[in-house]
């Protein structure tokens, strides 16, 4: 059970990275 969330938790932290870095790599595109 604990792990199971833990896990839940990990995609969701990676998710939210990933979504992050698309917009870093957005933002550095446009600027340049």
């Amino acid at each position: 059970m604990y792990f199971t969330l833990l896990l839940r938790i990990s995609v969701k932290r990676f998710e939210a990275g990933s979504v992050l870095m698309g917009e870093i790599t957005k933002t550095i595109r446009t600027n340049t």
